[in-house]
Formats: structure tokens, sequence, C-alpha cells
């Protein structure tokens, strides 16, 4: 029952102009962050004076900085959801190799960038998941609390229903 803070209608109207009017840009946006470090990379590439391993560094700071992106604001869940789907697929993309990239890095260079991206991705997941159940609590919160008279004041006893 969350009638003291939200109504009910007021929650799930904030929750569709959210999923309407906000999620898809937030979506595009950390697709254009994802795909601004892939042509970063890329624009680097071209010019043949980068060596593999100064790549594969460049390459891994560019995850390391999206990560970042993800959990820079609070609000911005689509931002995270997107930069998860872009790492999920450099996860995916490098366990089946194509032959351009077996040629080009090792191994253990592909492996770690792999491990990174997948790393990055399970924070991004975590920290995603922790935001919800902070907002989720955070809006139970206001119909959960009473206050008890004291000698000298007021003690408020905030609690969450399981």
């Amino acid at each position: 029952n969350n009638s003291s803070m939200y109504g009910n209608e007021d929650l799930k109207s904030c929750a569709f102009d959210y999923i309407v009017m906000r999620l898809p840009f937030e979506l595009f946006a950390g697709y254009v962050f994802a795909i601004a470090s892939l042509y970063f990379n890329t624009f680097l590439r071209g010019f043949d004076v980068v060596t593999p391993l100064c790549h594969l560094v460049l390459a891994n700071i560019g995850l390391v900085l999206l990560t970042y992106a993800g959990c820079w604001k609070r609000q911005f869940y689509g931002v995270t959801v997107a930069l998860v789907w872009y790492l999920l697929g450099v996860v995916i993309e490098l366990h089946t190799l194509t032959q351009w990239i077996y040629n080009e890095f090792s191994k253990n260079a592909i492996l770690a960038t792999q491990v990174i991206a997948g790393v990055a991705s399970l924070i991004l997941l975590t920290v995603i998941g922790v935001r919800v159940v902070k907002m989720a609590i955070g809006n139970n919160e206001g119909s959960n609390t009473s206050v008890v008279s004291g000698g000298e004041g007021n003690v408020s006893m905030d609690y969450v229903q399981a």
C-alpha cells in the first residue's frame, strides 16, 4: 500500500511516463556512448601507428570508461541497460572470433578483453539491480512509518515490510 507517498495510479503513471518518454532516449544515449568508444578505437586503428598492444590497452580503457558511464547517474537506467547490452555483445563477439581478430591479437589479449567486458557487464547489472531495489524500498518506506512520542520529543521508527 503506497497510498501515503504515492497513490497506485500516480506510481503507474510515473512508470508509464518513464517508459514512454525517457527510456528510449536513455537507451539511445547508452548506445551513443558505446558506439563512440567503438568508433574512437577504429579511428585510432586506421593510422597504423598504434601497435596492437596499445590498441588493446585503449580498448580496455574504453570498456572501463563505459562502466563508469553506466554508474554515473542514478536516474539513467536506460543508459546502464544499453551499456550492459553492448558489453555482453563484446563478450559474445570475442567468444566467436572472426579471422581478423584471431590473426591480430594473441589468445591472452583476447581473453583479457573478454574478461574485462564480462566483469564490467556484471558490475553494471549489479548497479542497476541495487538501484531498482533501492527505488522499490524508497517507494515502500513512506507507507510504513510510525512516530512514537517520547518524553523529550518524537522518535521516528522507520521499517520496511518484507
